[in-house]
């Protein structure tokens, strides 16, 4: 039974990092045979290439690309023999191969708070492309007609009586787009996302708005550093145009140069 593949699935659901070490080519006894494989990351262990020395080799190695990100793949070559290596002795006379494969898991995340007609929108341009979107709504009914299929994005509805309690959930990545229906909700979500070290916070709003927003904020011990991370209001400045089309079109360039679109493998 290949239980890798079924790791591999559950690893990449829950975007983990790993490293998927393979056994590419043997001379004379090991343990394992050509094509074994094991998964690796930097918490646990997933199957095995063999144990002992060959094992823990990859496993240092691994955890060592898991770290820095880099390099993607790298080769090693072990000698199981009585002289040992740095990581220690193994007696099956053999000499083994082992490929390595770091597969970060780092899909883009985009968390929209609010499944108005803005975020519908958005959605809708969003789901062209390979990330994770999480759309978070108080309203089941709101939440319930739209459509997840047919799209690269994988989207999540998270219907939830306090949007706020959501935000320490979150992917460190994730990009926050704020358009609830109300402005207290509005504020507790952003307030809880100025608290962590997201890379975008969006807020939709008038400038009226934007100005009350950053009075609360000073009021409740937010620095100038704290507030000057918010996005208000979202999309391009020269975009032209009111409507919820537009505005996502606008919002969704924006928000492309935060999306590491390359490094989705």
């Amino acid at each position: 039974m290949m239980l890798w593949l079924e790791n591999i699935q559950k690893l990449a659901s829950k975007n983990i990092p790993f490293v998927i070490a393979t056994i590419s080519a043997l001379k004379g006894h090991s343990p394992r045979g050509i094509g074994s494989k094991m998964l690796i990351t930097q918490d646990n262990i997933y199957d095995s290439i063999g144990g002992g020395m060959l094992e823990h080799s990859a496993i240092t190695e691994a955890r060592k690309m898991l770290k820095t990100g880099s390099p993607k793949v790298l080769e090693l070559e072990l000698q199981l023999n009585k002289n040992g290596t740095a990581y220690g002795t193994q007696c099956c006379g053999g000499k083994v191969d082992i490929f390595l494969e770091l597969i970060t898991n780092k899909r883009p995340s985009v968390s929209i708070f609010g499944a108005g007609h803005v975020a519908k929108e958005l959605v809708n341009v969003l789901k062209i492309l390979p990330i994770d979107i999480n759309l978070v709504d108080t309203r089941e009914d709101i939440l319930e007609p739209i459509q997840t299929n047919n799209c690269q994005a994988k989207i999540n509805k998270i219907q939830t009586i306090d949007p706020t309690k959501q935000v320490k959930d979150l992917a460190e990545n994730s990009l926050i787009l704020i358009m609830t229906h109300d402005h207290i909700q509005d504020y507790g979500i952003l307030a809880a996302s100025l608290k962590l070290k997201f890379p975008y916070i969006g807020l939709i709003g008038s400038s009226v708005k934007w100005i009350e927003f950053q009075k609360r904020l000073k009021e409740s011990g937010f620095k100038a550093k704290d507030i000057v991370r918010v996005t208000c209001p979202i999309g391009l400045k020269n975009a032209k145009g009111k409507t919820p089309q537009a505005i996502a079109i606008s919002t969704a360039a924006e928000l492309l140069s935060y999306l590491n679109l390359e490094d989705t493998n």
